[in-house]
């Protein structure tokens, strides 16, 4: 009797298909078996809560008897490209899946996925007849749900889009648009303008200004978007440096600004008055009235306040020890109010340590003429440290545009402070480090650039100068120079260009030290001569014996003289200039009791005593106050005396 014959292909093919449909749940999925064989052995809809949802999907089944594994653990099978090219017509989810018999296991690959990989890799793969695909994930329970996900999240998109376009044929006066980005969600811009109105202004307070904007701008700029949405991407636009398009902003949300909220009208008032004054259309700016709003937040309360204590401490460099009482207890109270909101406090951190900071710059002159090397030291590591405790914190806030501001403070702080240890105590870091420094300041550059924040692109760009003066690295300074004259012609407003203007003309502190440095040693030779003279007059001069018909004085530093009574009015009048009867009466007095003295470091000597000794020494006027003085001594022959005190 002539029978069909069995085959082991077709057994292998009704054991993969069976298996197969055991593996997508009935109450989730619907397996129909093609029967013309296009390329597609399963087509398949999802059902979910007892619904068919019609969301279709495609797969296409191979199968082995025995297939040895590549050497990754994976599978290879040929595919003809035609089949890829059908499956990918028929504009929905689609799936290979291989069974392996011998390890009765089913393998599957995202036909998707599959494409995006091959277009990386291999973008001539069209061109050929077959091409080879790798089977590496096992089909289980946790796969078939990814494909029921995936399938879903698929169908919901393309159903977005159709009716998107179904509602567009009756907004034809308006351009609405549906945006497909590059993982395939579609969304369209009446829903994005939903979103920016409803949950923007919160995105702001989050500082993830990059996602409004982001959306902002896949949205058609002729549909009708409101006042709030406009104040909220000006908002966002503000806070990234964009302040062309932020101004632009502001002008169409104030066209009808009386259907904004009113808790968001302080922030309307605020971000006005900040881009006035950028664009030179205002001097100063008061927010008294913002801040009198009843309806201002919190926020933007502390925004304010922060900005007006930090004003108080430019007040410090008309103090003697360069401090400001107004700004550390102004800064102080901030940080002591209830509920303050971390950034805040991270901020306020971060500008009582700028303070130090410069404070210690500031102050090293100073303790260094009182040899307070040891507390120049100790103020550098504890303000070293608060920079890097605060950097610490702000990592976990993830926001890194404040991360970036201060890196730049901190390596200004860096910068300023090696400047002064390498030309005033020729003490210098190692290439390492200032490598590591200069690679940081690239870093906070390129991010500013990025996002195009104008105020801190320019900071960096003025940082990095000044890293470049410090190392004499005259291509590279030159580099940063012209980048300013770039910076000033493109960005057009008189409040930056006035800021480059200052820069470029020697407005950096590296300079300044540079040149300070260069004067201070001019005087220092100048010094150094005037030392020599000195000593070698002290060597050609003899001593006397004081008398009691005249005056014995201490002249501090140069030592001990005696003034004949025919002398004292050239003495005080001429050479020391004491033109104050009463002091002199008073000195003449002293003298016949004990040794008067007199600091002639001072060039305008109030009283007698030894001041404030060495420290009186501020600089070349007052050498050279010390200089004629006692030349003049010897010029009128004005003599010293041997003062022998006793237990000395």
């Amino acid at each position: 009797m002539q029978l069909p014959k069995d085959s082991r292909n077709e057994q292998l093919e009704t054991i993969s298909v069976n298996k197969l449909r055991s593996l997508f749940p009935v109450d989730k999925f619907i397996l129909k078996k093609e029967d013309v064989d296009n390329g597609v052995d399963f087509r398949g809809e999802i059902k979910k809560d007892g619904l068919k949802y019609g969301f279709g999907f495609t797969v296409q089944l191979k199968s082995s008897e025995s297939i040895d594994k590549n050497k990754d653990g994976s599978y290879s099978k040929s595919i003809d490209v035609s089949n890829i090219e059908y499956l990918i017509n028929n504009a929905q989810p689609a799936y290979y899946c291989f069974y392996e018999n011998k390890g009765e296991q089913f393998y599957y690959l995202n036909l998707f996925e599959f494409i995006k990989d091959i277009n990386e890799r291999k973008p001539e793969w069209a061109d050929q007849k077959t091409v080879k695909i790798r089977f590496r994930n096992i089909l289980n329970s946790d796969a078939v749900e990814k494909i029921y996900t995936e399938i879903l999240h698929e169908g919901n998109q393309k159903r977005r889009q159709s009716q998107f376009l179904t509602n567009q044929n009756h907004n034809l006066n308006r351009d609405y648009k549906f945006v497909i980005d590059e993982k395939g969600n579609g969304y369209s811009d009446i829903e994005n303008i939903l979103f920016i109105e409803e949950k923007g202004f919160y995105l702001n307070q989050s500082f993830n200004w990059k996602e409004v904007i982001e959306i902002h701008e896949k949205i058609s700029e002729t549909s009708f978007k409101s006042p709030t949405y406009h104040l909220t991407v000006a908002i966002a636009y503000y806070n990234i440096g964009n302040y062309f398009k932020s101004r632009l902003a502001i002008r169409n949300a104030e066209k009808n600004s009386s259907e904004i909220a009113p808790i968001l009208i302080p922030h309307l008032k605020f971000y006005k008055l900040e881009l006035d004054k950028i664009f030179g259309f205002s001097e100063e700016i008061n927010y008294k009235n913002i801040l009198s709003s009843p309806d201002i937040d919190d926020s933007l309360k502390n925004h304010l306040k922060l900005d007006e204590i930090v004003q108080l401490k430019y007040s410090m460099y008309s103090d003697e020890n360069f401090q400001s009482l107004e700004f550390e207890e102004g800064i102080e109270a901030f940080l002591m109010q209830p509920n303050l909101e971390r950034r805040f406090n991270l901020m306020a951190h971060l500008e009582i340590t700028t303070y130090f900071a410069d404070q210690l710059i500031c102050l090293i002159p100073k303790l260094s003429r009182l040899n307070g090397f040891s507390l120049i030291e100790e103020k550098f590591q504890r303000i070293n440290k608060a920079f890097t405790e605060i950097q610490r914190e702000q990592l976990e806030v993830s926001n890194e545009s404040d991360v970036y501001i201060l890196a730049l403070r901190h390596f200004k702080f860096l910068i300023h402070f090696n400047t002064v240890a390498v030309y005033a105590f020729q003490v210098k870091k190692s290439d390492s480090y200032w490598k590591k420094i200069e690679k940081l300041v690239l870093t906070s550059l390129d991010f500013f650039n990025k996002i195009r924040h104008l105020e801190n692109q320019l900071f960096a760009l003025q940082t990095l100068l000044e890293f470049y003066l410090l190392m004499d690295d005259i291509e590279e300074e030159k580099s940063i120079r012209n980048q300013l004259l770039i910076f000033k012609t493109e960005i057009d407003i008189p409040y930056y260009q006035d800021k480059i203007n200052f820069i470029l003309t020697g407005g950096t502190f590296v300079e300044n030290v540079k040149k300070d440095f260069s004067s201070f040693q001019e005087e220092f030779e100048e010094i150094k001569k005037m030392k020599a003279e000195l000593e070698a007059l002290d060597k050609s001069d003899s001593f006397t014996k004081p008398k009691k018909e005249g005056l014995t004085i201490e002249l501090f530093p140069v030592g001990h003289f005696y003034v004949p009574n025919d002398k004292l009015n050239l003495f005080f009048y001429d050479i020391v200039k004491i033109t104050d009867r009463e002091l002199i009466d008073h000195i003449v007095w002293m003298g016949s009791k004990v040794i008067p003295v007199l600091n002639i470091l001072i060039p305008d000597i109030k009283n007698e005593g030894r001041g404030e000794g060495m420290v009186e020494n501020r600089g070349i006027l007052n050498y050279q106050n010390m200089y004629r003085i006692r030349k003049q001594l010897f010029e009128f022959e004005i003599k010293r005396v041997k003062i022998n005190f006793p237990n000395f």
